[in-house]
């Protein structure tokens, strides 16, 4: 399985991988990759996302990343993994405490709590707003779909979103 940041990695975009490490180090005491770097790591992917890290207080974190690769200036919001088999995408499955959502040709990162923005998107039924469309930006096996939201969206209307240059 290929996580966002071996996307990252594999990319021509090397150096923004390194700069998103950056941030991580600055922020975080430790942190491995899931699955690669950690015991069980598929399942923990599954649930915490693709970083488990630990905080400078010591509390222990779930991060996700999503590497977006567009020139649009819109979040693609995962509802289903693979909508044909009725498999539940991230937004909807994960229990992270973060998602890092990082537009890599403008080298920005968005970093998003995870719950308020599941509370925005689901209890307050805000996603909903927003058509369901098939996600093209990768070829995959999978039956991938989400909605694009804006993020001028996601920053007036989900609490504690902060925008990292990376």
């Amino acid at each position: 399985m290929t996580t966002a940041y071996h996307t990252l990695a594999a990319s021509s975009a090397n150096d923004t991988a390194l700069l998103l490490d950056d941030f991580l180090h600055e922020r975080y005491a430790a942190f491995v990759w899931t699955p690669g770097e950690c015991a069980k790591g598929e399942a923990v992917q599954r649930t915490m996302g693709d970083i488990v890290a630990v905080n400078r207080v010591g509390v222990t974190v779930g991060l996700e990343v999503k590497a977006d690769y567009t020139d649009h200036d819109n979040l693609f919001l995962e509802t289903w993994s693979n909508r044909a088999r009725f498999t539940s995408g991230w937004l909807v499955t994960l229990q992270s405490d973060a998602l890092l959502y990082v537009f890599v040709k403008r080298r920005e990162c968005y970093a998003i709590p995870f719950q308020p923005l599941k509370r925005w998107a689901f209890h307050e039924g805000r996603i909903y707003a927003f058509p369901e469309r098939e996600q093209k930006q990768s070829v995959q096996l999978n039956d991938t779909w989400g909605r694009c939201v804006p993020v001028a969206t996601i920053l007036a209307e989900v609490r504690g979103v902060e925008l990292v240059e990376l």
